[in-house]
């Protein structure tokens, strides 16, 4: 998740919704996550939620929601995992989990992550990161079956995580100390699908003499009925957002803002269904209006599904983008806040479809995102190395995306994915900043319940050259590849120990030397190895 925005029918980075536990994640810088900064541990599942279903997430998510989930209901469970690699690093994690005979579930998460020795230099700008440590925890706690109100099971759950990091070295030649830390605590009664949430996160940065800190309040109910042929959608969702950041001194800036949404999905029969629904946000006061139209039926060993879909979203300015005002050691560039953006505005069309069978699952979709006021970076100045955000009057991103996953020889599986995007500032018909055109993933794995298993994963992404008004020339683009090999083998009885090597080699290119473009790289070549076991009892 690291380095990568994440992208959903064309859209990527803050445009993409990315929940943990029913409530955004705070603190994304560039639109991405450090992986690190969430403790995996307790999640159970990572599910896309699009069209009509993406309506209680919010209304910038007009391409899908990504959220992580938690279990609600646990197994007995005991994992210890160790790790250890190229440039000092080192994991330590644990895991524990437990259904108890009166229904009773918890589940607890703990890691620590070790760094040391990576380096980097952008804008004539020399980054020696000597140490980083991560501490992330996470767990959760509730009890199945409470009470029973209309003859369905009431289930109840708390949980909460945290996560800490700290980063020391150089920076330009200074020595500088980071640190970013998160907090995330939610609690949930719900009713077959329906839920009342509510929730407290918190997350800062603090660089040098910086800082940022964001904390959000959120509750509201969220139902969901199904009738007959009708699924029926609708909640009201209110959050308390507070941000306090260096570039506003000792205030805060208080903001209430509160999601209305209703839906609905009807079953035609056994092939058709359609479903229609809206949002309306108070603050913007704006509607978000979603439709889609599906088509199910069987040829031979497939069973098949075609999805077309549009939606009406916006994105209101984050804090972030207002009053960020942030030093990235990573790559060298420093990020200011623009307090004079204006609300993005989208409409998505997308056509999706799947075809499963027993041991092979087809993926396409073609997809399009005309956006007002589109929210990205531009540089600042003539010389590279500071970024802000702006508005662009209209952009329009579209592509194409294929994909195919097969099973052979019962445990072994292997898959494609292909994107191809293409993205256009309609103000001047140019390209739009470092726009991925290209990506192509290749990964296989063989399951190993006891014995032998492995997973190899080789990707090459592509970025496409865009005009600087600024410098008045056109910047090429970038090429990077990387390739990912783990090995592994597992034995026991009545636990399982598995134990694995890990090689990844990075392959990188980027055109015209772009000042604030460049890979991190490592001491030496770009390559890493890493080792560890795992313990489950």
């Amino acid at each position: 998740l690291k380095g990568s925005n994440i992208s959903l029918n064309g859209s990527s980075g803050e445009s993409v919704a990315l929940f943990w536990d029913g409530d955004p994640i705070l603190g994304r810088i560039d639109g991405a996550l450090d992986a690190r900064a969430v403790s995996l541990g307790t999640v159970n599942r990572i599910a896309v939620y699009q069209g009509v279903d993406s309506l209680p997430f919010g209304s910038q998510n007009v391409g899908g929601v990504i959220s992580l989930e938690t279990l609600w209901k646990t197994e007995r469970q005991l994992q210890l995992r160790s790790s250890g690699g190229s440039f000092g690093r080192s994991l330590i994690a644990g895991k524990a989990s437990n259904t108890t005979h009166n229904n009773f579930n918890y589940i607890g998460a703990v890691s620590n992550w070790r760094s040391q020795a990576v380096r980097s230099t952008s804008d004539s700008i020399d980054t020696y990161t000597d140490a980083t440590a991560a501490l992330s925890a996470s767990g959760m706690f509730g009890k199945s079956s409470v009470a029973r109100v209309g003859g369905k099971d009431v289930d109840v759950r708390v949980g909460g995580s945290g996560f800490r990091q700290n980063s020391k070295g150089e920076f330009g030649g200074e020595l500088t100390e980071g640190n970013d830390q998160r907090t995330h605590i939610f609690a949930d009664i719900k009713r077959e699908a329906s839920l009342f949430h509510f929730s407290f996160g918190q997350a800062r940065h603090e660089f040098k003499s910086d800082f940022f800190d964001e904390r959000a309040f959120r509750f509201g109910p969220q139902l969901e009925e199904t009738v007959g042929n009708w699924t029926l959608l609708g909640g009201s969702v209110f959050d308390v957002h507070q941000t306090r950041a260096t570039r506003i001194g000792d205030r805060s800036v208080n903001e209430l803002t509160n999601g209305t949404y209703a839906g609905a999905r009807y079953a035609i029969n056994e092939h058709w269904a359609a479903g229609a629904g809206t949002r309306y946000d108070t603050g913007p006061n704006l509607f978000s209006p979603r439709a889609e139209l599906r088509y199910m039926f069987s040829t031979g060993p497939f069973e098949h599904a075609t999805i077309a879909e549009t939606g009406l979203g916006f994105r209101e300015v984050t804090a972030k983008e207002r009053y960020l005002d942030f030093s990235n050691p990573a790559v060298g560039y420093h990020v200011v806040g623009n307090s004079d953006l204006r609300t993005e505005r989208s409409w998505m069309t997308a056509l999706r479809h799947v075809a499963r069978a027993k041991k092979v699952t087809l993926r396409g979709s073609l997809f399009q995102t005309q956006t007002r006021n589109a929210i990205g970076f531009q540089p600042v100045g003539t010389s590279g190395g500071d970024l802000t955000y702006t508005n662009i009057s209209q952009t329009r991103t579209y592509g194409v995306q294929t994909g195919l996953d097969y099973r052979f020889l019962s445990d072994w599986q292997i898959g494609t994915n292909y994107q191809w995007l293409r993205g256009t500032n309609l103000e001047n018909n140019s390209a739009l900043f470092l726009q991925p055109t290209h990506r192509v993933a290749l990964t296989i794995n063989r399951d190993a319940l006891f014995g032998f298993g492995l997973a190899g994963q080789a990707t090459w992404t592509s970025r496409q050259g865009f005009f600087d008004r600024n410098r008045n020339r056109v910047i090429d683009g970038a090429d990077w590849a990387d390739a990912y090999w783990m090995t592994s083998l597992e034995a026991g009885y009545g636990f399982r120990v598995r134990g694995w090597v890990e090689l990844v080699r990075l392959f990188a290119r980027v055109d015209n030397a772009l000042d604030i473009v460049h890979p991190t790289t490592f001491p030496g070549e770009p390559r890493s190895f890493t080792a560890g076991g795992v313990l489950e009892l």
